[in-house]
């Protein structure tokens, strides 16, 4: 039994969601542009565009900060360390990986599992080492990743510590973003 393009029709087997025979297929993976998701994302982001990174120095400074306040269990000061909304945003998500294929995502779903993987590397670091004294021998990263010519990220860094006489490295957290000089964290992703 051959199948007229009329009878097709009808049967819902072609039409507007659905191409005639033998045309090729095509695939929309977003409703909108990536310019304009990430125009909406930005638009979710309170007070002006950040210029630069509110972050620490360097990167020894950074993780200095962050071991004294896992130490003193300083939530506030741990969520100063990591990189904000805004800066996501505007500084780091455009240049990133995941603005271009083949790992393009859409920006708010980014953030969220970037938080969500912070949120949950962050609860249980305080759980096992938070409050507790974590003294600091040392950092071994190995070299940075450029994302662009102003962004470096530090990834797979290990703490060198000292826990119950014995020195032992340890991921407490997960990348590093590095941009005109300041560090923060890009989220707090640990070995836990």
């Amino acid at each position: 039994m051959t199948v007229t393009f009329l009878t097709a029709l009808i049967f819902g087997l072609v039409g507007p969601s659905r191409p005639p025979f033998g045309a090729p297929a095509q695939v929309v993976d977003s409703m909108f542009p990536p310019a304009v998701e990430l125009a909406r994302f930005r638009a979710t982001v309170d007070g002006p565009p950040p210029t630069r990174l509110d972050g620490a120095p360097s990167r020894d400074a950074l993780i200095r900060r962050f071991v004294g306040a896992v130490e003193r269990r300083d939530q506030a000061t741990l969520s100063r360390l990591l990189i904000s909304k805004a800066e996501f945003a505007y500084l780091f998500f455009p240049a990133s990986e995941y603005a271009r294929a083949p790992y393009r995502q859409k920006p708010g779903l980014a953030w969220f599992r970037m938080t969500a993987t912070s949120e949950r590397g962050l609860g249980r670091l305080l759980a096992r080492d938070g409050g507790r004294p974590l003294p600091l021998v040392g950092v071994k990263c190995p070299a940075p990743t450029p994302v662009d010519g102003r962004t470096r990220l530090w990834k797979d860094c290990r703490v060198v510590v000292r826990r119950d006489g014995a020195t032992v490295e340890r991921r407490l957290f997960g990348s590093i973003i590095e941009r005109g000089g300041r560090f923060k964290f890009l989220t707090y992703a640990t070995e836990y």
